[in-house]
């Protein structure tokens, strides 16, 4: 149906969309209109579930801001999917990157010169793209990378690659916080115009995928410059630093003041979002509620569950303002900050740190008074050993690795626990205890006879297993020592004033200090070899420090001055 009208195709493909997004327990669906046809315009359309965004609208913002600067990009709308008249939930509705596409866009019929970058394709340093034609080849593909590693000046790029446009996509994606756009991983497609006559080519990059962008996950800090993010992201990538792409380069700095005026800023986009949050609002009510039996509309049960299956309406309302999302996993938290306080916060920091005459949004330089709230999601383990995955079901499965102090098989072309032989399943029954059965059950005392720890329960002491085992930090230095002692688990355990490699959490017991408490921040990353500081997040309660080595970040030890 569109605005009341019914449209009949007599012949159309329909299947399961998306990558990590399979894992959802709302699944995003391809259409491919066939025989010629199509709808609404297009041959290819996507129904995504936008289930890792709580507000149903990073991905339509990014796709509306793109457009508007004049980007190559697709279009993105919202759909109520109906499957044999039941329905499947509410959804965001887009065009994709096919032949299509490239021929409304670019007037080329069937192109063979569209190319798909992904990872999966190669380890090049560049781009790993392949032809979207399963009958052309990669030839021209590669004879792009051998150019981009000969050229010595972006004078030389300019001649085959579309560098404003590049040079517009990074502005692009530091404005938008984005991580999961790095030039040479997936995200982005590549289209070679080539002129016959002329039989000179120029390569266009496309970017698509924004649901992940503006302050979502992956520990994205409103107070970092480009070189911090970007830049550090696409450090080793030679097309980047033939073209001098860095905070150095004028270029990029005018491309961020100029997409800042025209449409990155507060001005533009808050009355916007408002607008699709009145729009939204009633679908995503109707999405995000359950039925009379606690059903959500087109959920199918997994094993493996994730929090996104679990963002509700308030969510959406709250998130799209300034309240963010604080999702505790089982290896780490993630935060979701808050669409508006992203976008001023942005955008302050930017025209402060670069100097930028920001006065066509001068309210927003000021102090602008607004509440932020954490609002707290645990993710729900359920599966084997709550790890989420199935356990094993054959016995001689082998073992392909250990994590977590729980061995990992492969069945069915997926993970699986394999548990301790039946006999094995409680150690401490041949000791006359029975084994602990609460996950958050403290490592407490450690048996030299079963060579195992004992933890308490209600008072009374339960053998340890693996289910208390994998919230044990990896590597667990202390362990490992001839009188071992479990590592501390708590954050906020604090060393011992007369030995900083110790601490104590449970009835006077030792315990290891680890990275948890010598480096905690809320992004999990690992500790700091030095004492540099290359950027600090300061709030009430609260001052964490970063580093930066090896190419990543890393947290400064509260050992450090």
């Amino acid at each position: 149906m569109f605005h009341s009208k019914k449209i009949k195709k007599p012949k159309i493909k329909f299947t399961v969309g998306g990558e990590y997004t399979k894992s959802f327990e709302k699944l995003g669906y391809n259409i491919k209109i066939k025989e010629g046809g199509n709808l609404l315009g297009r041959k290819n359309i996507r129904l995504r579930s936008e289930a890792a965004d709580p507000t149903f609208i990073r991905e339509k913002i990014g796709y509306d801001i793109c457009n508007v600067l004049g980007l190559p990009s697709l279009s993105l709308n919202y759909a109520k999917l109906y499957i044999n008249k039941e329905y499947m939930g509410f959804y965001a509705m887009r065009d994709a990157f096919k032949s299509q596409w490239i021929e409304d866009t670019y007037g080329e019929e069937d192109t063979p010169n569209l190319y798909e970058c992904h990872y999966k394709f190669g380890n090049n340093h560049i781009m790993n793209c392949k032809n979207s034609n399963e009958e052309a080849n990669d030839d021209d593909f590669k004879s792009f990378l051998s150019k981009v590693e000969k050229a010595k000046s972006k004078k030389d790029i300019e001649k085959f690659f579309d560098v404003e446009t590049f040079t517009k996509w990074q502005a692009v994606k530091y404005l938008f916080g984005s991580w999961d756009h790095i030039t040479s991983e997936h995200n982005m497609y590549l289209y070679r115009s080539y002129d016959s006559s002329t039989k000179k080519e120029k390569w266009i990059p496309m970017l698509y995928d924004f649901d992940k962008d503006f302050g979502a996950y992956h520990g994205v800090n409103l107070k970092f410059g480009y070189n911090e993010t970007i830049y550090a992201l696409d450090s080793d990538n030679i097309l980047v630093n033939t073209l001098g792409l860095n905070e150095s380069n004028p270029e990029i700095i005018k491309h961020i003041s100029a997409i800042m005026k025209q449409v990155f800023n507060p001005v533009k986009l808050f009355p916007r979002i408002d607008e699709l949050v009145e729009f939204l609002t009633p679908y995503v009510k109707e999405d995000r509620t359950p039925d009379a039996n606690g059903k959500l509309a087109g959920h199918f049960q997994r094993v493996n569950t994730k929090f996104e299956n679990y963002f509700t309406f308030q969510d959406f309302l709250d998130n799209s303002g300034y309240h963010s999302m604080h999702i505790i996993k089982y290896d780490k938290d993630e935060y979701v900050t808050g669409l508006k306080r992203f976008i001023v916060e942005i955008f302050k920091y930017t025209c402060e740190k670069y100097s930028l005459d920001c006065s066509y949004a001068q309210e927003y330089l000021k102090k602008v008074t607004y509440n932020v709230i954490d609002i707290d999601h645990k993710e729900r383990y359920t599966g084997c050993l709550n790890t989420d995955y199935d356990c094993c079901v054959f016995d001689s499965t082998p073992v392909d690795s250990e994590e977590y102090n729980i061995e990992w098989g492969f069945e069915f072309n997926e993970w699986c626990v394999i548990l301790p032989k039946q006999n094995e399943n409680c150690w401490s029954k041949e000791y006359g205890y029975p084994c602990c059965t609460r996950k958050d059950t403290k490592l407490q005392i450690y048996s030299e006879s079963a060579k195992k720890w004992y933890g308490k329960e209600n008072g009374k002491l339960c053998g340890i297993v693996d289910l208390q085992l994998m919230q044990q930090p990896r590597n667990c230095w202390s362990m490992e020592l001839e009188e071992p002692y479990p590592c501390c688990v708590d954050k906020d355990t604090k060393p011992l004033p007369d030995d900083e490699w110790f601490g104590m959490e449970v009835e006077d017991r030792y315990c290891g200090i680890n990275g948890r408490q010598l480096c905690y921040s809320p992004y999990d990353y690992e500790c700091c070899n030095d004492c540099r500081v290359y950027a600090e997040e300061h709030g009430e309660g609260y001052n964490y420090r970063y580093g930066y080595e090896i190419d990543r970040w890393c947290t400064i030890p509260d050992t450090c001055p």
